[in-house]
């Protein structure tokens, strides 16, 4: 279920349905869960932290997180 509700959230993101920060920090969350040590999901949980919509200096936007996240699934 975790796998699943996972999935759906990185797509909704990547399909722009869904880029809040809100949504970010449950993929960020849901990430951290599945205590997976690699170093593509440790660099995506970094990602997500420093992601603002249509990002900042030094923070990342959503096409930036999308391009990420797509490695995920």
């Amino acid at each position: 279920m975790l796998k699943n509700e996972l999935t759906y959230s990185i797509k909704q993101f990547i399909d722009k349905t869904d880029i809040s920060i809100k949504n970010a920090n449950k993929i960020e969350c849901l990430l951290e869960s599945l205590n997976l040590e690699q170093e593509l999901v440790d660099n995506t949980i970094l990602l997500l932290a420093f992601y603002v919509p249509s990002g900042e200096k030094y923070m990342y936007d959503e096409d930036q997180v999308a391009y990420e996240l797509k490695k995920i699934l």
